[in-house]
């Protein structure tokens, strides 16, 4: 269970939330309400005035992102074109400037950018938290042309995450430490 200051420094981290990722696009998926949570956590977030992070992956265009997610005005964008969050973009010391300790991660794909991104955070000393069920994989095919379901990836993707000191919980859980009235990130 997290502590009750969880939220204050903390971050969310909103991964792949475009078009590119939808149900359909990169075929079969995992974690359907995945959106639906995610929207609940930005929207908590956006609530208390905690940054928000916007990470668009290969895509560096304004309407790559999924509609119920585009970024609003004050919060960062970066682009990530190498598969994790931290590399080339500046991500480390814009949460460095904004005071930032904690991060939750959600969004796509559970076993490419949210793994590598929360290793790599961890490793920068940020305290990692990923919402299972606000992340998602997808099928994919192996390198001897086997398929590999995305619940299988999922899984075996946040134990190893977990076994390495990252925290992997619910979005309900998230939420749960958020107070109602908890004061605005200054």
């Amino acid at each position: 269970m997290m502590d009750s200051c969880f939220y204050e420094d903390t971050a969310l981290l909103l991964m792949g939330a475009q078009r590119q990722f939808d149900h359909y696009s990169q075929g079969r998926r995992n974690n359907p309400d995945a959106e639906r949570l995610m929207k609940r956590l930005l929207a908590r977030w956006r609530d208390l005035g905690l940054p928000v992070v916007h990470v668009r992956q290969h895509q560096p265009s304004p309407d790559a992102f999924l509609r119920d997610f585009t970024p609003q005005t004050h919060e960062l964008v970066i682009d990530s074109l190498h598969g994790c969050a931290f590399t080339n973009t500046g991500l480390h010391a814009y949460l460095q400037t904004q005071g930032v300790k904690k991060l939750v991660l959600v969004g796509f794909k559970t076993n490419g950018m949210i793994d590598v991104t929360a290793r790599v955070a961890a490793s920068h000393g940020f305290e990692v938290r990923v919402a299972h069920d606000a992340t998602a994989a997808f099928d994919t095919q192996d390198y001897r042309g086997k398929w590999c379901v995305a619940e299988a990836l999922h899984a075996v993707t946040l134990a190893s995450l977990q076994a390495d000191h990252i925290q992997v919980l619910s979005a309900t859980d998230v939420l749960a430490s958020v107070p109602d009235g908890a004061a605005s990130y200054a």
